[in-house]
């Protein structure tokens, strides 16, 4: 009887202290899953960096226009033309030799210098356009001379004649000058390495682009519809004479010049409606029919396409503010107006604010 007490009592105790633990347990480890409170953590958001650079300008700045790397930029102000280093906001001025004036001026296509035509401020007297290089690094305008060091020069036949376009190639030193006369009609004048002067064609019907293709002495240039290049030979009599022909495409009834880039390969838009539809690239004699032929996802308008130095095809879009690389497949922002889209990136023109935007690597 004894030793059955103690067996409950025993058995009671065991049930007590188990009951105990059990409730211990429960309380601290063995909570209800409605009171485990969660924890998102977020990773922190990374800034996108704007490494764009802004230079403000004053609202008298005219025809601005950039290098081809971008590092400079042109404009006119109370008839100066001034040069600033973008990096630095370095200013240069340049001014007209004495009595003269500005008539024309170009960046070459590969190099921090331009091409300054000047004519004489009162041409009473003189009709004639001269011809100075500038160059940026050196600070300097020089006038060009010739091979029997003669001022370059080019006598025009009346007043109202004047520098319409300037295209050069710096591996050959080559260049045409447009002269555009009132009869809407041009006179194609060509400077060769040593500056010797020829007429390459007479009452041309330049309409657009006139480009010298890169490391030759021939030429295109836009006539009305049509895209026509010019040769130059040398005769038995050691003469330079010019040969000239249109370039065709097979069911592209009007073609537009858009540019050549360093390779000499020469860019042509077919246009419907007054609208870029296709983009055709190849070499000079050659069929153009066999040309590499690019179709636009939609059509653009000419001045919205833009041609780089190593064979880039940008179509802008000014609405959204984007341009699009049709090789890369690459899509790049900018704000306001595009001035120019260079080597480096893309610059535009914000009120007064120039933004200069790398391109992303």
């Amino acid at each position: 009887m004894k030793l059955f007490k103690r067996i409950l009592i025993l058995t009671a105790i065991a049930l007590i202290l188990e009951n105990g633990a059990l409730y211990y347990l429960n309380k601290n480890y063995f909570k209800p899953t409605e009171e485990i409170n969660i924890v998102k953590i977020e990773s922190p958001k990374i800034a996108e960096t704007d490494n764009s650079n802004k230079t403000t300008l004053s609202g008298k700045t005219e025809k601005i226009n950039a290098s081809f790397d971008g590092n400079y930029i042109s404009y006119m102000e109370d008839s100066t033309l001034k040069i600033m280093n973008l990096s630095t906001k370095e200013i240069q001025n340049v001014v007209p030799n004495d009595d003269m004036k500005f008539d024309y001026y170009e960046w070459l296509p590969d190099d921090n210098r331009l091409i300054i035509t000047e004519r004489p401020s009162n041409m009473s007297n003189s009709y004639s356009i001269y011809l100075f290089s500038y160059d940026v690094k050196k600070k300097s305008k020089q006038q060009l001379i010739d091979f029997d060091n003669v001022y370059c020069h080019i006598a025009l036949d009346n007043i109202e004649e004047h520098v319409s376009n300037i295209s050069f190639s710096s591996s050959n030193t080559y260049m045409c000058v447009q002269i555009a006369k009132p009869n809407g009609k041009s006179n194609l004048y060509s400077f060769d390495v040593m500056s010797k002067k020829n007429i390459m064609k007479e009452n041309a019907s330049v309409t657009g682009n006139i480009d010298v293709i890169p490391g030759d002495t021939a030429i295109v240039y836009q006539a009305d519809n049509s895209v026509y290049q010019i040769e130059s030979f040398t005769d038995k009599n050691e003469t330079t004479k010019y040969n000239g022909s249109y370039l065709s495409i097979n069911g592209a009834n009007s073609l537009l010049l858009l540019d050549v880039d360093d390779k000499s390969n020469i860019y042509i838009g077919s246009v419907v409606n007054g609208l870029v539809t296709s983009v055709y690239y190849g070499q000079k004699n050659t069929d153009a029919n066999s040309w590499t032929l690019i179709n636009l996802s939609k059509p653009v308008k000419a001045e919205d396409i833009s041609i780089g130095l190593k064979g880039e095809i940008y179509v802008i879009d000014s609405q959204a503010n984007t341009v699009n690389e049709l090789n890369s497949k690459a899509t790049y922002e900018f704000k306001g107006k595009l001035i120019s889209i260079c080597s480096k990136g893309i610059i535009s023109l914000d009120g007064n604010t120039l933004i200069d935007k790398p391109f992303s690597k």
